[in-house]
Parts: structure tokens; C-alpha cells; sequence
């Protein structure tokens, strides 16, 4: 697979990818969206401010029963079929044709082959041959790392490829034997058994490298997404968390910049931080319990199975329920619009928390449903915490009786139309982080959404625990 540079505008990458068989999409990794005043509150996972994402710049499915003769290995709906209970052996290196001559890339191609092969949640998650054989730390977290979502892939049948990665913006710093890339990508990837249905997502890697052995080697990577940053202490009570004085970026910890170092990554040189333990001080760097983490995961996909072997259907509109109904197809109409770019009349929440629930707000406005005294934006400085932070709106929409948007939580996302919404909870504390649109329906649902914005994402194949919210009309 080639990558290439974002050259012509987010059309031009989406025009042939947008088949008519293919309407409305997600894709999930990252962000919160806890941005629910003019600063996040203590308990947010704040973006770092200049990591913004620009701001100028479906078919249902039906529900699939569970087969009494399925392989119950292979069957997501079959409750005996289990998450692995322990961690299991990492599996042994695969080197794919970009791997192989590593002797003979530099950092920046280095860095994009590990991403392609290695580390994007939408790539093959091979084992690496590029790993610098110093880095055990890091290695730990990436085997950990692809095992879970190696898992979830096969529990559910979410077999993927990449088919483009779009380089939106880089960063590279080249220090002696010490080298730095960060990359911002536009991801197109493939279900294997959902040919010609592609998913888009964006994402944020960050990735140190260096020279060892006449070759560059991956010392350390981190991406914007869940699992890596709960690997980093996301989600921690303050018991629990040791100090990590390090700057941020998209949510990732720099363990090599000490906080208050440095203003933006665009200025980051490597020359700056150059010292005798510099590796060893990014190999020391306090990770949180992933056998924990990995366990809390293991349950949510226990769930997932619980919600696909439910297979209810659709909840139908009420029509005498005194509400009135949602226009579904302007609000998929909208998502589809602008789930990969910002609508210059909102604010961007994205630097503080993230912009999932201001966006799922627009979409409930589009529909029809008027603000309310505990749901409306008004301006940056005017706007009510339901509006932009997601567990104020898991609470509004399940509790409103007055004007506004009213929802309920169901059990299993089959029942989920068109623009409902599912909050996620990926710092296992049993509240939602982050709020994403169904775009399609049925056991492969797809989901839609920003921070980290996508267009096209299963379901099943995200990671966490899932609150499910139908929308069941509005007053106005």
C-alpha cells in the first residue's frame, strides 16, 4: 500500500470512496469529549492546544441471527465463545516487505512502515522486526497492544486492511542517533467481509526512533487513540496515578519533554533534549497495569457478545408518545457532511476534551429537536454542559421531559436507528468519554464521529464499553 500526501482537499480522498452502496460512516480512536464549559473539567482527558484538528479544513445492514450451527470459535454471538481470560504469547514476527530492509529506510519511511504494518488500529498489527531491541518497555505495550485488538478482530470478524494512508501534516526532528517523526494521517481501511463498504479515519502517531546496528530502529510510538493512552495512565484515579510531568500531544505523553519544555510540536528539535539517559529515561517511563486494562477490555467484549446475541430489532417510533419524530435523513445527511471536517458556525471543541458531543448536539439540532434550558450553545463562553460533554448528555437525554431531544438506554445497539447515538467508556470508569452516531444498522452497525473523527467504524470494533441511546423523538 502506498502512501501519499493530502494535496487536493478531503474530496478528492473521499470521492471514490463514497459509494452509493455506502452512506453515512464512522470510525472511532481517540478523543473524549468532556468539553462541557469554557475549560475541561478535573476529570477530562484535555487535547493538548495545539494539536487542533482543522477547522476550515448508509445502507442498513440487516440484523444477523445467531446460526445454531455456527463454529462457536468463530461466532461473536455465541456466548461460549470467550475473550482470551489470560494474555496470551506474542505472536512471532511477521516482517512484511517494508519491514524487511530496514537497514535501508530512513526515520520518516521507517516510521510509516511500522504504522502501516504495526501500529495503526486499522492495519495488519503485525509483529515488528524494526523495534529497537533496547526498548522492552515499549515492545511490552505494543505486543499487549495488538493481542487485544487481534482479539476483538477475530471474536467479531473484523478483519481489515488498510487501503490508503494520507499524510495531513508531519513533523520531523533528526538528532545524531535520535530521531523523531509525528505524523497526522487520513486513514481509508476495508472489512474483509464487507468489500467495497470502506471506513475513514484520522489519526495522530507520534514515533522515536534511533540508530543502532547501521540501522534506524523503533525506540517508542504512541497514537491518540484508547488503548495506547490508557497504557499511558488515561482514565487513573489520583491514587493510582504517578506523577507524569511530560508534555502532551493529541493525548500522548511525550516521555522524552519534560512539560512546560516546549509550546508546540512544530517546535520540538531533538537537539533540545539531548542527554546521556535520554532512552533509558523513555524505558522508564510509568505505565499503568495493563493486565488491569486488558481485563476491563475482556469484559466489554463479553458484553458486545451479550448485545449481538440479544439481536433485537430497530425501536420503532412512537407515535403516540406526544413526541415529535427526528428527520433521520437530514441528520445522516449532516453526519455525512461533516464527520472529517468542522462546520465553521459551531466552535471546535477538539484542543479542550473534544469536539464527539458538540458534534452529535448539531446532529440532534439538524433533526429538529429545538435547545432547551439544559441543551443549547449560544456562544464559546454560553452554553450548557449537556451540549459538549458527553456523561451531562448520557444523563440529559435519558431524564429530559421538557423541550429537547428524549432518549432511553438499550441494551444492545441492534436496536439503534439511523443518528442514535453510543457513548463509549474507554477509561473503564463506568461513565461515557466519548460520543459517536450510528450510521448504519444491524449487528454491523457503523458509527460516525469526531476526536478522533471518522466515517465508517463496526461497532464491535471498538474498544469499550458501550451506552447505548436511542433517540426517541423531541418537544418542541
Amino acid at each position: 500500500m502506498k502512501y501519499k500526501w493530502l494535496t487536493s482537499g478531503l474530496a478528492v480522498v473521499l470521492s471514490a470512496m463514497m459509494l452509493t452502496s455506502c452512506m453515512s460512516f464512522l470510525g472511532l480512536s481517540g478523543g473524549s469529549g468532556n468539553s462541557s464549559g469554557s475549560k475541561p473539567a478535573s476529570n477530562q482527558s484535555a487535547v493538548d492546544p495545539n494539536d487542533v484538528t482543522d477547522p476550515n479544513t448508509g445502507n442498513p445492514v440487516t440484523n444477523t441471527p445467531t446460526d445454531p450451527n455456527a463454529n462457536p470459535n468463530t461466532d461473536p454471538t455465541n456466548p461460549n465463545t470467550e475473550p482470551t481470560a489470560e494474555p496470551t504469547v506474542a505472536p512471532t514476527p511477521t516482517p512484511s516487505p517494508d519491514q524487511a530492509g530496514v537497514a535501508d529506510q530512513e526515520p520518516e519511511a521507517l516510521a510509516i512502515a511500522f504504522i502501516e504494518n504495526s501500529f495503526s488500529f486499522h492495519g495488519k498489527q503485525l509483529a515488528s522486526d524494526a523495534l529497537d531491541p533496547e526498548s522492552k518497555a515499549f515492545a511490552e505495550v505494543n505486543a499487549w497492544r495488538q493481542e487485544l485488538i487481534n482479539e476483538r478482530r477475530a471474536l467479531f470478524g473484523n478483519d481489515q486492511a488498510l487501503t490508503d494512508l494520507t499524510i495531513e501534516k508531519k513533523h520531523v526532528s533528526v538528532d545524531g542517533d535520535r530521531a523523531f517523526v509525528m505524523l497526522r494521517t487520513l486513514e481509508t481501511y476495508e472489512y474483509a467481509n464487507e468489500p467495497g463498504m470502506p471506513g475513514v479515519g484520522r489519526s495522530v502517531y507520534t514515533v522515536l526512533l534511533r540508530h543502532v546496528d547501521s540501522a534506524w530502529r523503533v525506540s517508542w510510538a504512541g497514537d491518540g487513540a484508547g488503548l495506547f493512552r490508557l497504557a499511558q495512565g488515561a482514565g487513573q484515579t489520583e491514587e493510582e496515578a504517578p506523577t507524569r510531568d511530560y508534555f502532551r500531544y493529541a493525548g500522548i505523553y511525550l516521555p522524552f519533554v519534560p512539560a512546560g519544555t516546549l509550546e508546540s510540536i512544530d517546535n520540538l528539535d531533538l537537539a533540545d533534549y539531548a542527554n546521556d539517559d535520554f532512552f533509558a529515561e523513555v524505558e522508564a517511563f510509568p505505565y499503568a497495569d495493563l493486565a488491569k486494562i486488558g481485563a476491563n477490555e475482556r469484559e466489554y467484549m463479553r458484553e458486545d457478545q451479550a448485545a449481538l446475541a440479544k439481536a433485537a430489532p430497530i425501536r420503532p417510533f412512537s407515535e403516540g408518545s406526544g413526541l415529535q419524530a427526528f428527520d433521520r435523513t437530514a441528520m445522516a445527511d449532516y453526519i455525512t457532511t461533516w464527520a472529517l471536517e468542522r462546520n465553521p458556525e459551531w466552535g471546535d471543541f477538539s484542543p479542550y476534551g473534544g469536539d464527539c458531543q458538540n458534534f452529535a448536539s448539531q446532529v440532534m439540532l439538524t433533526g429538529g429537536a429545538p435547545m432547551a434550558d439544559e441543551w443549547y450553545f449560544h456562544s464559546w463562553d454560553d452554553r450548557a454542559p449537556a451540549w459538549s460533554g458527553v456523561p451531562w448528555m448520557t444523563t440529559f437525554i435519558t431524564t429530559n421531559e421538557g423541550t429537547g431531544p428524549h432518549g432511553e438506554q438499550v441494551d444492545s445497539w441492534t436496536e439503534l436507528d439511523v443518528s442514535d447515538m453510543i457513548h463509549i467508556d474507554w477509561t473503564q470508569d463506568g461513565n461515557g468519554d466519548h460520543a459517536t452516531l450510528v450510521t448504519t444498522t444491524g449487528a454491523n452497525a457503523r458509527l460516525s464521529g469526531h476526536s478522533g473523527d471518522a466515517l465508517g467504524q463496526r461497532v464491535s470494533d471498538v474498544m469499550g464499553h458501550k451506552i447505548n441511546l436511542h433517540l426517541l423523538g423531541y418537544v418542541g
